[in-house]
């Protein structure tokens, strides 16, 4: 998985969390983290910012918006931002929340991926 990836993985498993009892405190905090860090990584760019609230409205429609202006931002080349998605995939893992993805971590960066029936090899970011 890429970083671009990686990132959309944990947003959406942070909007996943917002349904039901089903997401921990735990959880719900590493996504308004990592949501803060994206938001700040936008800067004052209102398109960025504004394809990102549209993604939390309608992620299936705008998860390509938004992966393109994660990389064009360098959200996705920032360390803090990838270590707050692993994070949130963690959580979202240990609360149980269904996500498109399955992400371990592992090794301090070591990310191995199943989803959509295929499956990626251990990576190193």
């Amino acid at each position: 998985m890429v970083a671009v990836e990686l990132v959309v993985a944990a947003l959406v498993a942070g909007l996943a969390s917002g349904a039901g009892d089903v997401a921990t405190s735990a959880l719900r905090d590493a996504y308004a983290g990592l949501r803060q860090l994206i938001v700040r990584r936008f800067g004052g760019d209102e398109k960025a910012q504004e394809t990102l609230r549209r993604f939390e409205d309608d992620p299936a429609t705008y998860q390509e918006p938004l992966a393109e202006e994660l990389g064009a931002t360098g959200a996705t080349t920032d360390e803090e931002v990838l270590a707050a998605a692993r994070k949130v995939l963690d959580q979202a893992q240990a609360a149980g929340v269904a996500t498109k993805y399955s992400v371990r971590v592992s090794d301090g960066g070591k990310v191995g991926i199943v989803g959509d029936d295929a499956h990626v090899g251990t990576q190193n970011f």
